[in-house]
C-alpha cells in the first residue's frame, strides 16, 4: 500500500441496532492522495463511494476499495456491518450477563469496522455521532458535547479529537452499563 497519502478528519456517523448485532453508518474522508486511494474495508457492505458529493467508479473485493487517483477532497462511503463475536474491530464481549459492543484495532483491526486507512503511519482529526436504538450508553476517545434523542434513537455527538493514529485509538462501546 502506498502512503502518499495525506489524511486530516474522518467524520464518521454510525447508527446501531444493539440487539440485531448490526450497524450501519456514513464516513467521510478528507483526503488528498496522490495516487490511487485504497480504503480497507473488511466484510463490510458498502454502499457507494462519493467524491465531493459525485458518485465514482471503485472497485471492491470484500477488503479493499480502490478508487482511482489522484483523489483530492471529502471521499463519502455509506456502508453496512455486522457485529460478530471475534476480537478484533467490533466485536461483542460479555459483560455483567449481557454483553456490550466493543472495538480493538491493534494493528489493523479497524478495516473490520469501517472504511478507512488502516495504517499506523497515518494520523487523521476524528468528529464522531453515534446513534444507539435503545437507552444505551457510548463512550469514545473524547466526551460527548452533546447527547439527545431522536425519536427511538438516542444520539452522541462526541468532541473532535486531535490528530492520532487510528489504530490506537478507542472506538464506541455501546451497552447498558449501568
Amino acid at each position: 500500500m502506498s502512503l502518499n497519502i495525506n489524511v486530516e478528519l474522518y467524520v464518521v456517523d454510525l447508527r446501531f441496532r444493539f440487539r440485531d448485532l448490526a450497524y450501519e453508518g456514513v464516513v467521510e474522508v478528507h483526503v488528498d492522495s496522490t495516487g490511487d486511494l485504497q480504503l480497507n474495508a473488511v466484510d463490510l457492505r458498502v454502499r457507494s463511494v462519493e467524491v465531493d458529493g459525485r458518485s465514482i467508479d471503485y472497485v471492491y473485493d470484500g477488503r479493499v476499495i480502490r478508487v482511482r487517483g489522484p483523489v483530492r477532497g471529502v471521499v463519502r462511503v455509506p456502508f453496512e456491518g455486522r457485529v460478530p463475536d471475534r476480537l478484533l474491530g467490533i466485536y461483542r464481549a460479555p459483560y455483567g450477563g449481557g454483553y456490550i459492543i466493543t472495538t480493538q484495532f491493534e494493528p489493523t483491526g479497524a478495516r473490520y469496522f469501517i472504511p478507512c486507512i488502516d495504517h499506523p503511519a497515518v494520523k487523521a482529526r476524528f468528529r464522531v455521532r453515534v446513534s444507539v436504538d435503545g437507552d444505551y450508553d457510548v463512550i469514545f476517545n473524547t466526551p460527548p458535547v452533546r447527547v439527545y434523542w431522536d425519536g427511538r434513537w438516542k444520539v452522541f455527538e462526541f468532541a473532535e479529537t486531535l490528530k492520532c493514529r487510528l489504530t490506537s485509538s478507542t472506538w464506541a462501546l455501546v451497552g447498558s452499563l449501568s
